[in-house]
């Protein structure tokens, strides 16, 4: 049975810049201004790629007959032109709607939706997964609802006052005057509803609704013809460019609304509408700074903002004036308190930059199996594989150094960044703990030696710990290292290490090895405790580490063994003496008291608990020195501090 749908209506959807692409059999991207938008990138305005997404995830508005080049006056207007004007290559839809990449009809009641205002708009910081669920706009349920109706407009709003003085509150209203003079002359049946929408506080706003075919024709000759009277005989020689667009025209859309609803023979319906803060998306960001820009990937989630935040801390105190930091939080779900936070630990530091990329475009436009992006103990939604598209996504870097949450790094960071990778496509350290394994103590020794050399390809001592890595993405690029990773994924769907085996096969022989200070992976030492590292480790590596273990440059609380939930562990210290600096050191405390129970802290040794019980009284305490000063006492059987060394 054919699919009529996309025969019975048609939702446009109006974009001038890139964003979130809604797309589906009934609902169309049209990009607003095309025709200017073209030209500005011939001028060098528009970046190669925010052009090229918006000419391939959008149909323009300067085809056939349009008004596209007027869009810095009309706005979305020269859209519902070009619909009028192009009707039949949208097939000739029985209806046809209209929305913004920013604002869209909810398909649903939101009274127990948050941010709710007037009981017609209701916020949402993003366009995502949660945000479609919650507007309810797929095929069938919108065809059900339009069908029912001969036109649906916003949710009329209140703003306290008459639509007439709002409009001068902010505009011109003599805008309004001579509007409603053209209205009184040529509409004369539409006229009185004109002076009674005015005088009134309610307006369905932002030229959104749904109409038949034959009354979207009406309208569009009644609106167009006010319009184009407007541009050329209203005076607005003095106006910015701001106000020179045609606001007035957004209130004669609703009194035309304001006029169909009150005629008895039409049956109009109304739904609130959403407004998306940030529907922006970002394109392969560009150098934050011009000279000494050290780029710096970090992945993340909300539940590891905080730890990443902590990361970031530890970076900005051992950072140099001289050099400029360039960082980025890629993830799908980071909420905006937590951006806000993070955002403002820089915020009065001329050399830092924070942005924060959303992964769902990436995920979305990029022609690759998903499926093969496993969940791992620490993301879900296949979170670890992200890395995988740092290269892609970070085009516009020669180099970019990637770094795991939870980390503190003890020096300044460009010093790794500097070192010389050659012409090798990543620069890492030695898996310290792989390298235990396969070691012929091991109960996985046998396991880990085959895969290493039958799937991997790659010895494994020569296999790396995929926590920081040092990206040649240039190199990357050119070796085809995105598309090689899929392809290693779709033969291996369940490599024993995820994307960090993806990464050591695609990279093998094109690895520079770093000094194990670079990632020095703090749970070795007490991971198995029925194996030393001493007996279970080479000889070569077991010196390497432990000397790096002394002086650390940087500090990976790797396994599931975190310093947040056990204080008492060697090295956890260092992670809490960042976290008390950061913003977050109030609530990783109280996380950690509600994860320590009574019972556990019993089962501690009598160093373990004065450890965990230094962590919290410490954290109470301004002064560094003198809470490194206080631990030490606590842990060292209850030493008494003089009062001169305080």
């Amino acid at each position: 049975m054919e699919d009529n749908r996309n025969k019975s209506i048609k939702m446009l959807v109006f974009y001038h810049k890139p964003s979130v692409i809604l797309y589906d059999c009934i609902t169309v991207p049209v990009h607003c201004g095309r025709a200017n938008y073209v030209e500005r990138f011939k001028r060098g305005e528009i970046s190669r790629d925010d052009y090229a997404f918006m000419i391939e995830n959008t149909i323009g508005d300067d085809t056939g007959d349009s008004i596209s080049q007027l869009n810095s006056d009309f706005c979305e207007l020269t859209g519902i032109y070009w619909a009028w004007k192009n009707y039949d290559e949208l097939g000739n839809p029985d209806r046809i709607g209209f929305m913004r990449y920013r604002r869209q009809f909810i398909f649903d009641s939101i009274n127990n939706l948050s941010n709710n205002y007037s009981g017609a708009i209701v916020n949402f910081d993003r366009f995502d997964d949660n945000t479609l669920r919650a507007i309810k706009c797929s095929p069938e349920i919108v065809i059900e609802i339009v069908s029912k109706y001969d036109f649906i407009a916003a949710s009329p709003v209140d703003d306290d006052m008459t639509v007439y003085k709002h409009f001068d509150k902010y505009h011109n209203a003599d805008e309004i005057t001579f509007c409603l003079n053209v209205i009184k002359q040529r509409y004369k049946e539409i006229y009185p509803y004109a002076e009674q929408f005015f005088n009134q506080n309610l307006n369905s706003c932002c030229n959104m609704f749904i109409m038949k075919r034959d009354m979207f024709f009406e309208y569009c000759k009644f609106v167009f013809d006010i319009a184009f009277d407007f541009v050329k005989n209203f005076d607005r020689s003095n106006y910015s460019f701001e106000d020179r667009r045609l606001f007035v025209m957004e209130r004669i859309t609703g009194l035309y609304l304001y006029y169909l609803s009150k005629q008895d023979e039409i049956k109009h319906h109304y739904l609130p509408i959403s407004f998306i803060k940030q529907p922006e998306i970002v394109l392969n960001p560009k150098p934050a700074f011009e000279i000494n820009n050290i780029p710096l990937v970090f992945v993340s989630d909300t539940d590891y903002s905080k730890i990443a935040a902590i990361a970031i801390q530890s970076i900005i105190e051992n950072s140099s004036r001289v050099n400029n930091y360039d960082i980025f939080i890629v993830g799908r779900e980071i909420w905006n308190e937590d951006k806000r936070r993070i955002s403002n630990m820089v915020s009065d530091l001329k050399n830092f930059s924070i942005r924060f990329i959303d992964m769902n475009y990436f995920l979305a436009n990029t022609d690759v199996d998903k499926s093969l992006m496993r969940n791992s103990s620490r993301f879900s939604k296949g979170g670890t594989y992200y890395r995988l598209w740092i290269p892609k996504i970070f085009k516009n870097y020669d180099k970019v150094l990637y770094l795991d949450s939870d980390i503190i790094v003890t020096r300044d960071i460009a010093e790794l960044y500097a070192q010389d990778i050659g012409d090798n496509i990543i620069g890492a350290v030695r898996d310290i703990e792989y390298i235990r394994t396969a070691y012929k103590k091991h109960r996985l020794s046998d396991f880990i030696n085959e895969y290493s050399c039958e799937t991997l390809k790659i010895s494994p001592y020569d296999y790396i710990q995929a926590g920081v890595i040092l990206f040649n993405t240039t190199l990357a690029q050119k070796e085809s290292f995105f598309e090689k990773s899929f392809d290693f994924l779709a033969k291996n769907p369940n490599p024993y290490n995820n994307d960090q085996d993806v990464l050591n096969f695609v990279c093998k022989g094109s690895i520079k090895y770093l000094p194990v200070n670079w990632n020095v992976e703090w749970h070795c030492v007490f991971f198995y405790e029925d194996h030393p590292l001493y007996q279970s480790l080479p000889a070569k590596f077991y010196s390497e580490y432990m000397e790096a273990r002394k002086n650390p440059y940087i500090l990976h609380y790797s396994s599931d063994f975190k310093p947040w939930n056990m204080p008492m562990l060697p090295l956890a210290e260092i992670f809490w003496q960042y976290a008390h600096d950061s913003p977050y050191n109030e609530i990783m405390l109280l996380e950690l008291i509600r994860v320590i129970s009574i019972e556990q802290q019993r089962k501690y040794k009598e160093k373990q608990r004065r450890k965990f019980f230094a962590t919290l009284i410490c954290a109470l305490i301004p002064s560094r020195n003198m809470r490194h000063k206080i631990r030490d006492a606590i842990v060292n059987n209850g030493a008494k501090i003089k009062k001169d060394r305080i």
